[in-house]
C-alpha cells in the first residue's frame, strides 16, 4: 500500500478551498481544476451548492459545462441530469448499471468567502473550527501563494518546536507540549519571548509585548489553525495547504480581525495595527519559505511529534474519485489516545 504522507501522487482526505463563493451563481455551473481532475460545481434552486466529479460517466464530457436545470446539472453533451448526490435522475436509455450512471458527489461548505469539499466518500470529521467564535471577526483573505514543497511538509513546522529557537531566534519560556483531542486533530502550545533585532521589531514589542503565546491546531492533512497572543497583541489565523500534482503547495491565508464594540474602536485599533501584524507574519514566513522551496524532506524517525504528524496524515488516508489505487486508509482508533508512548520524548 502506497505512503500518503509526502506523496505527490496521492491527496489526503481531507477539507480543500477550491473556488471563491462569488464565483457560483444561483442556477449555474462551473468547473474548477482541482488536483490533477475538475469539480462541478452548481447552485440549485434553494441556492444550496453541489459538488461533482466532473466528468460525466457516460462519455467524459465536463459537467461544468453543462446547465443547471431546477436542482440537477445537465450534461452538455447528451443532457444526461444529475442530482446533488451524482445520481443520474434523467438519461435517453434504461437498464444501465449504476457505474455508467453516477458521478461522485463531494461533501461541500461555504466558509470565509469559498467553497470548501471534503476529498472522500464522505466527511471524516467536521470542517476545521477555530477554537474562537469567527461571527465576531472580519474575515480577509489574502491571495494564494505556491510554496515549493508537499503541503504534508509544511505541516511538520508545527511539531518542530527546535526550529523556532535555532531559524527564527525565539527562546522558549516554558516547555513546548502537545496534545490531541482527536484522531484527525492535533494541537501544540508554547510560549516564546522575541528579541528585537531591528528598529521595526522594537516598535512592535513596544506595541504587542515581547512574550507570545502560541496555540496552533493541525485539522487533519492540510489545514492549520493558529491563535498567538501577546500582553498587547491577538493574532488569529487559519492557513489552508491545497498540493499540486508536482508536489507543491498553493497556500491561502485567512486574517480573523476581531469586530469590536464600535466602528470607532474598530476603526481605530483592530484596522489601524493590521500592518503590524501582517509585517509580523511575513518575517517568519519568509525565513520558512526559503527553507520550503528548497528543502528534499526527510521525515526523522528520533522526532516524536514528527512521527505523530506523518500517522495522522497517514491514519485519514487517500481518495481519488476515478482511481482505487489511490484510495486508501481509515482513521485509527489509537490516536485518539493522548498518552500515547510517542509523547514520551516531549
Amino acid at each position: 500500500m502506497a505512503a500518503v504522507f509526502n506523496n505527490p501522487t496521492m491527496l489526503s482526505r481531507s477539507w480543500y478551498a477550491v473556488a471563491k463563493t462569488s464565483q457560483i451563481r444561483k442556477g449555474k455551473a462551473k468547473s474548477v481544476q482541482f488536483f490533477d481532475y475538475k469539480i462541478a460545481l452548481f447552485r440549485r434552486q434553494n441556492g444550496e451548492l453541489s459538488a461533482l466529479y466532473a466528468y460525466c460517466p457516460h462519455m467524459g464530457a465536463d459537467l461544468g459545462l453543462g446547465q443547471v436545470a431546477g436542482d440537477s446539472l445537465l450534461c452538455p453533451y447528451h443532457k444526461w441530469a444529475f442530482n446533488e448526490n451524482g445520481h443520474c435522475a434523467r438519461m435517453a436509455k434504461k437498464g444501465l448499471p449504476e457505474s455508467a450512471t453516477k458521478t461522485h458527489s463531494f461533501p461541500v461548505v461555504e466558509k470565509y468567502g469559498f467553497v470548501w469539499i471534503f476529498n472522500g466518500e464522505s466527511a471524516l470529521y467536521p470542517f476545521p473550527s477555530p477554537p474562537w467564535n469567527a461571527d465576531e471577526h472580519f474575515v480577509v483573505s489574502f491571495p494564494a501563494n505556491k510554496v515549493g514543497c508537499h503541503p504534508h511538509v509544511i505541516g511538520t513546522n508545527n511539531p518542530d518546536f527546535e526550529h523556532l529557537q535555532t531559524l527564527h531566534g525565539f527562546p522558549f519560556e516554558t516547555e513546548p507540549a502537545q496534545t490531541s483531542d482527536a484522531s484527525y486533530r492535533l494541537s501544540y502550545r508554547y510560549k516564546i519571548r522575541m528579541r528585537a533585532t531591528n528598529l521595526l521589531e522594537r516598535a512592535f514589542m513596544i506595541f504587542a509585548g515581547n512574550v507570545f503565546t502560541f496555540d496552533i491546531t493541525q485539522h487533519g492533512a492540510n489545514n492549520i489553525s493558529m491563535d498567538i497572543s501577546a500582553a498587547r497583541y491577538r493574532l488569529r489565523t487559519l492557513i489552508t495547504l491545497t498540493p499540486t500534482p508536482e508536489g507543491h503547495t498553493i497556500a491561502r491565508f485567512f486574517l480573523f480581525i476581531p469586530k469590536g464594540g464600535r466602528l470607532a474602536s474598530l476603526t481605530r485599533w483592530n484596522l489601524l495595527k493590521l500592518p503590524l501584524i501582517v509585517a509580523s507574519i511575513l518575517k517568519v514566513q519568509m525565513q520558512d519559505l526559503l527553507i520550503y522551496n528548497n528543502i528534499r524532506f526527510k521525515l526523522p524517525d528520533h522526532e516524536p511529534t514528527m512521527v505523530r504528524h506523518a500517522k495522522m496524515i497517514e491514519s485519514l488516508g487517500a481518495f481519488h474519485p476515478s482511481d482505487r489505487s489511490r484510495t486508501t486508509g481509515t482513521l485509527t482508533p489509537s490516536l485518539r489516545d493522548a498518552s500515547s508512548p510517542v509523547f514520551s520524548g516531549l
